[in-house]
């Protein structure tokens, strides 16, 4: 059961606050909403997952391409589901599931300075305060695109992100999204090292683990494959996927998968249905072989 807080409308030229946990955001964000290009709506929750530590998750995405174009739930449930730090000398920790670690409170001097607009800092219920667990800052994107004739259009995007306080740890957890519809998910791990031993059997990783539901409409009119290079003929090789499926990342083929909609199609001509690529930014594979550690394999 979904129980929606009404806060207090609250609106002005960069984001509106609607409801608990509700974002919603167009782009430009420094113009006018009835000048708008595409918008986001975002609807978040803090929630103590499992149980136990307490994370920033998506409870849906909407993106609009166009002024004239229809709302599309783009995300359902997003989150992260675990942060797995392995440490050579055997010692693992699990800062979701073994631990009740909160979320610290923010303040306005955690924000950025106003680049297109102004931070906002939330509590529990969805509702701008002084101070409160989870932040947004619309930042500039850096130039995005320019043509033969010197025509550029810069980007924009939004941040929604909270901390989680972790022992000697603070872990960073934030959701962007961009005005051209892209999503990114980015943990970072930061603390002061506890241990005055450069011993390899200190040696760590912190590793998260999310879970990701791209909806597109509607999840189950959608397809997903599994797009590789297909290095002796230099082309793509996309494999379809009937099943759930534990699908092993491979650096040089570019291992990514695809997720399309069978219902929305783009502009184009010829047109193409519209999906997204998950596209992992990491620098290897850790491979674990204790009781309980398969999933990183």
């Amino acid at each position: 059961m979904r129980v929606w807080l009404l806060a207090a409308l609250c609106s002005g030229l960069y984001a509106t606050q609607l409801c608990a946990g509700e974002i919603i955001q167009h782009f430009p964000a420094n113009g006018p909403v009835a000048a708008m290009d595409t918008r986001w709506r975002i609807v978040w929750g803090v929630e103590q997952h499992g149980g136990r530590s307490e994370v920033l998750y998506i409870r849906e995405a909407h993106f609009q391409r166009g002024p004239g174009s229809p709302e599309i739930q783009v995300l359902g449930d997003c989150r992260l589901a675990e942060i797995f730090v392995p440490y050579n000398g055997g010692t693992r920790i699990y800062d979701i599931s073994n631990y009740t670690f909160p979320l610290i409170t923010l303040d306005p001097s955690f924000l950025g300075p106003v680049c297109v607009g102004p931070g906002v800092i939330y509590d529990r219920e969805g509702v701008p305060r002084p101070s409160g667990p989870v932040a947004s800052e619309v930042h500039d994107g850096q130039l995005r695109w320019i043509n033969g004739a010197n025509k550029h259009r810069r980007g924009q995007s939004i941040a929604v992100w909270s901390v989680l306080s972790a022992g000697n740890y603070r872990y960073i957890m934030l959701y962007q999204f961009r005005d051209d519809g892209v999503v990114s998910f980015r943990l970072g791990a930061t603390a002061h090292n506890l241990f005055d031993s450069d011993g390899d059997g200190t040696t760590h990783l912190h590793t998260g683990w999310w879970r990701l539901n791209v909806v597109l409409g509607a999840a189950a009119r959608t397809q997903v494959s599994l797009v590789e290079l297909d290095t002796s003929a230099l082309s793509s090789a996309v494999t379809l996927l009937g099943k759930e499926s534990r699908l092993e990342w491979n650096a040089e083929r570019f291992s990514r998968l695809r997720v399309e909609s069978l219902v929305h199609f783009n502009a184009h001509s010829p047109s193409h249905p519209i999906g997204y690529e998950l596209i992992p930014m990491r620098q290897g594979n850790g491979r674990y072989l204790g009781v309980g550690e398969e999933f990183t394999q």
